[in-house]
């Protein structure tokens, strides 16, 4: 269940209490396609810019398997600062590095697209496969969906139905194409985007 937005904060001119809710975090609770019970969670990581972890815990009631990704949102078109594309590049680079093995020469991309980490969730006792897709760049024309003539993903033009699948990994985070989250056979591996981290 989608719950109520608590984050309020008073106007310092007239005092009045106001959510800090986003245009995209009203856009995303108004979506019945992005319910926690269908196995997606979209967090807001930061109130002062709009960063997304996007975590889907579970497929067709499985709760084994889990996928990851963290979305840095620009509104106006706006790009990520330069400390900001280093950081995004220095955690992705973790990321390769943390999941990959002794196959996986210098961060190869093989931990987001085929291996997945066996982690302990102490708080459900169990062991779940995580895969993280990395960090990715979200722009709107405007604020949302619902105002934007145009959506970009990692400097690409999407749909907003796009969008939605790429938030419940029904479309490969890196390819744009479909994808199954769950494991089956190691997949093809692609290059990372790199456009988004060298500033293009």
């Amino acid at each position: 269940m989608t719950r109520p937005f608590n984050n309020r904060m008073h106007c310092p001119n007239c005092r009045c209490e106001m959510t800090m809710e986003t245009a995209l975090g009203r856009w995303l609770r108004g979506r019945s396609d992005l319910r926690s019970e269908d196995g997606i969670n979209i967090y807001d990581e930061d109130h002062f810019c709009d960063r997304r972890v996007v975590h889907k815990f579970k497929e067709n009631g499985d709760r084994s398997a889990q996928c990851y990704m963290t979305i840095e949102v620009k509104e106006y078109g706006a790009y990520p600062s330069d400390a900001q594309r280093s950081t995004f590049a220095i955690l992705s680079g973790y990321l390769k590095n943390f999941f990959g093995n002794r196959h996986t020469r210098r961060g190869a991309t093989s931990d987001i697209l085929g291996k997945r980490k066996k982690v302990f969730d102490p708080v459900f006792n169990r062991w779940v496969r995580v895969r993280h897709y990395g960090f990715h760049l979200l722009q709107f024309e405007k604020t949302c969906p619902d105002d934007s003539a145009w959506i970009k993903w990692d400097g690409k033009e999407i749909t907003e139905d796009k969008l939605v699948k790429l938030l419940r990994f029904e479309i490969h985070p890196l390819t744009l194409n479909p994808m199954d989250a769950r494991d089956h056979h190691r997949q093809k591996e692609y290059p990372l985007l790199q456009g988004v981290m060298n500033g293009r």
